[in-house]
């Protein structure tokens, strides 16, 4: 009979919690980045019986068995006893509106939670002939974004406005830039060296093509002419050989016709 009352107790918590009234006294707005993890924290004072976890309309975990059969899922997790969601390895897919449903003394408290996802910025980089600009973008349109920027010499900058910089062309090649775009005290970050931007210059490239084929011809064109060289003083060597064994041979039989003239 027992184990009978407790499936009833969880069909019908399972029910009313279903039932609550969608307005929610507690909310609060939450941002995460991408790719990091997260804790939903609920608020709950007293003695906490059972906890349902919902994103939209969707049960999520619930505190008796952790999941909804067939809905398991490795980057959530819930701890009972704090009613505490983790959620790991953010993707934009985790936004959304998320409720904790929290049974304590037989009575629902709600939390209420507005996730949204910071996406890690992206760096474009542009370059002129006597400027170097660098734009920063980051794909979470549905959020507030500032933009600001880390560099090491002030002197090589020309100005900065938000998400744009540009620098001297002329500036240290090696040095790294970094993006940080923010959303509610929450921000993610990119860095990019300039060097990386410099060789992206189709200009640059055609250029260090030309310096790699002249690296490359000038040593056989070198190699060749020599090789010309030799084999031509080569080839007068042997002319000249087969000329002084000539002369030589002319010579041994002028001797020998003389000396049978004399006998």
């Amino acid at each position: 009979m027992t184990i009978w009352k407790c499936l009833l107790w969880a069909v019908l918590g399972t029910a009313a919690a279903l039932c609550v009234a969608k307005d929610c006294s507690n909310h609060k707005f939450i941002v995460g980045v991408e790719g990091e993890d997260i804790v939903l924290s609920p608020s709950v004072k007293g003695n906490l019986t059972r906890i349902y976890w919902k994103k939209g309309e969707n049960i999520v975990a619930k505190s008796r068995f952790s999941f909804p059969p067939g809905k398991e899922n490795q980057r959530l997790s819930l701890d009972s006893s704090s009613g505490n969601l983790f959620l790991k390895n953010l993707s934009k897919e985790d936004t959304g509106n998320y409720t904790a449903e929290a049974f304590i003394n037989e009575e629902i408290k709600e939390t209420c939670f507005d996730l949204k996802i910071l996406v890690s910025p992206d760096i474009n980089c542009t370059v002129n002939n006597d400027t170097i600009q660098l734009s920063c973008t980051s794909a979470s349109q549905d959020l507030p974004l500032t933009y600001s920027w880390d560099y090491i010499r002030n002197e090589e900058i020309i100005y900065v406005k938000d998400s744009v910089i540009q620098l001297q062309r002329n500036s240290n090649h090696f040095q790294k830039i970094i993006c940080y775009v923010t959303a509610s005290n929450t921000n993610a970050s990119t860095s990019i060296n300039l060097s990386d931007c410099i060789t992206e210059e189709p200009g640059h490239q055609s250029r260090s093509r030309i310096h790699l084929i002249a690296i490359l011809i000038i040593p056989v064109l070198i190699f060749s002419w020599w090789l010309k060289k030799y084999l031509e003083k080569r080839k007068e060597r042997k002319n000249l050989n087969e000329s002084k064994s000539g002369v030589k041979n002319l010579r041994g039989n002028y001797k020998e016709e003389a000396s049978n003239l004399e006998s």
